[in-house]
């Protein structure tokens, strides 16, 4: 059976045009772009389809910017809010606010709309943050705070690359061999050293080795470091610059904008970044999908499974190769004892409809 869209084609470009021109207000301006100037009149069907999706826009930017503003806060600019607030928007919020960093619980959000609790409640149990809270009745494990400054065990922690709801990661400096690495501080479960250990590729971020420290329940987790963010990192600094404009050249640049954010030096003469420039946006898209579909196919052909396949978890070179990192959530079939229940999480934005359906 087919459900037929509200809209038409030429409705659909307005939404998206909408959209775009929202998105590039904030990037354009200093000061929060006001969300009525975008609301659509006349079609109510619009309406219902781009309110939703500008108060999304809204809220992520908001709260990338330390601006707090919750999906209620917005009835005063949209008088038929109640009409439109729906599961999906909810749950949006709640991503937007923890990747801010934000405590925002599962409890909090049923409180606040009690009539959507039961749809929530099914979001929230394929959410891999909070799955074994649903599992166990516990909380998620939190590693534990440091630093940058401090030193635990062989390294010196330089700069908090990134923080999720089971690890933080470091640039820190291993003392013992004088080099820098990504350190992954975390509760000591799960088997993800195990995993990586079995991967050797040029694009998968290569792991050297793990420490436990059993009387703080750590496990430090080494590995290469990637000087160039996040593939997600990148992109975002692309954003600041038109569409017409992103090219090979021009991806160089936002990854030079991250290496010079590490106190990183760019590469002075690489093959490969001549490679790279002389790419159209198309081209580009193509060769990094190539690169990492490789990684994929090894993977896959030593029996370990990603199963969170995203740009947060696609770290960038100095000279602007991908390599996939973060197989925290990967099953490994050659591991002893693992399964492929255990690794069922990922991201909900990013998960393939089968996946979402099991």
């Amino acid at each position: 059976m087919t459900i037929a869209s509200p809209l038409n084609e030429e409705d659909w470009t307005k939404l998206t045009q909408t959209l775009e021109a929202f998105a590039f207000a904030w990037e354009s301006s200093s000061y929060p772009p006001s969300i009525v100037e975008f609301l659509p009149e006349g079609v109510a069907g619009m309406r219902r389809e781009l309110v939703p999706e500008l108060i999304k826009l809204d809220l992520e930017h908001r709260w990338q910017r330390g601006l707090r503003k919750l999906v209620e806060d917005y009835a005063d600019d949209v008088p038929d809010l109640a009409a439109i607030v729906s599961v999906d928007l909810v749950f949006e919020e709640y991503q937007i606010r923890r990747n801010a960093g934000d405590k925002v619980s599962p409890t909090e959000v049923f409180k606040r709309f009690p009539a959507l609790a039961r749809e929530l409640d099914g979001l929230f149990r394929l959410d891999p943050a909070l799955r074994s809270t649903f599992m166990s009745g516990e909380g998620p494990a939190v590693a534990i705070d440091l630093s940058p400054g401090e030193t635990i065990d062989d390294f010196e922690l330089l700069l908090r690359l990134g923080r999720g709801a089971f690890a933080t990661v470091y640039l820190a400096r291993q003392r013992s061999m004088q080099r820098l690495v990504a350190l992954k501080v975390s509760a000591d479960k799960g088997t993800e050293p195990q995993t990586l250990a079995q991967l050797d590729h040029e694009n998968i971020i290569r792991v050297y080795d793990q420490r436990l420290l059993p009387e703080r329940g750590v496990r430090l987790l080494y590995m290469q470091y990637a000087a160039g963010g996040t593939l997600a990192e990148v992109v975002h600094r692309m954003k600041a610059i038109p569409q017409s404009e992103w090219n090979g050249q021009n991806y160089l640049t936002a990854v030079d904008a991250e290496l010079d954010d590490h106190g990183e030096t760019r590469p002075s003469d690489s093959a490969i970044r001549r490679q790279i420039a002389e790419m159209s946006w198309p081209q580009l898209v193509c060769w990094m999908g190539n690169q990492l579909a490789r990684a994929l196919h090894y993977a896959h052909r030593a029996g370990v499974l990603h199963r969170d396949i995203k740009p947060a978890n696609v770290l960038i070179t100095s000279e602007g190769v991908p390599k996939l990192a973060d197989f925290n959530i990967s099953f490994g079939a050659t591991l002893a004892g693992a399964s492929a229940d255990e690794g069922m999480g990922g991201s909900l934005a990013y998960m393939s409809p089968e996946h979402l359906e099991a």
